[in-house]
């Protein structure tokens, strides 16, 4: 699949988890069947820059300081 096509399976069977941002690109986190992705989206030209797609834990790193958990 090509950028486009992944960044719409993404979409369509996707759980959105999480967002942050890095220079000009919003990163969108989702949960995809069995492993994670990351959409890089430009904010500069409106379009998906690429994916990154993982399974190894050590790519959550970014978003732990997201997460609030209470006591």
């Amino acid at each position: 699949m090509n950028t486009e096509e992944k960044a719409s399976y993404t979409w369509k069977y996707g759980t959105y988890l999480a967002c942050r941002n890095m220079g000009v690109f919003t990163i969108n986190l989702y949960f995809v069947d069995d492993f994670f992705t990351e959409i890089y989206f430009n904010r500069k030209n409106n379009k998906v820059g690429w994916i990154n797609s993982f399974r190894d834990d050590r790519c959550f790193e970014p978003y732990l300081d997201m997460i609030e958990i209470g006591i």
